[in-house]
């Protein structure tokens, strides 16, 4: 682990294992947000066992990970995620890593809700605090229009831990869990 996406990306990871250690298990799980650049712990989610539906947004990410083994993939807006068809009613696990920071805070517990419909647990990692960050490739729904804090998710009934520290960017995080 020479650079210091790597370190920041162990870190999560090690993160992730010591608070949910059970995410790492055989079960289903909605995989919400990945890109051809980003697509967090996939591999070792599907290395556990779990059945994965990839939601995303963006057409071109869509295709990219259409036909890749051990994944359904669902175009759709996790917004509108209580609505969606699905192929699996009730999920053991939603996962949404790094994306809550790219709706409106005020859209946020209406989102998270809906995610609590469709699983049995919900996982969210976003930066903590402000973290700027522009369109991708074209894709606009990877700006970052929320500045999220643990506040944000202990209000909604989500257990928190974090890393880094406030306003850290990339380098910080905030793992919340629920149940």
């Amino acid at each position: 682990m020479n650079t210091k996406a790597e370190r920041v990306e162990a870190a999560r990871l090690a993160q992730l294992q010591a608070f949910v250690p059970q995410v790492f298990a055989p079960g289903t799980l909605l995989y919400v947000g990945a890109s051809p650049r980003r697509s967090q712990f996939l591999p070792e989610l599907l290395a556990a066992g779990r059945a994965v539906t990839l939601l995303e947004i963006w057409p071109a990410n869509v295709e990219h990970f259409r036909g890749r083994a051990g994944l359904e993939v669902v175009c759709g807006d996790v917004r509108q995620v209580a609505t969606l068809s699905l192929p699996i009613a009730r999920y053991d696990v939603a996962f949404w890593w790094h994306g809550p920071e790219h709706i409106a805070r005020e859209e946020l517990a209406d989102t998270l809700a809906g995610l609590g419909q469709r699983a049995r647990m919900v996982i969210i990692g976003c930066p903590w605090g402000a973290s700027p960050q522009a369109e991708i490739d074209g894709n606009s729904h990877q700006r970052h229009v929320a500045s999220l804090h643990p506040e944000d998710f202990q209000r909604l009934g989500y257990r928190v831990s974090t890393i880094g520290h406030v306003n850290g960017g990339s380098r910080s995080n905030i793992l919340a869990v629920k149940p």
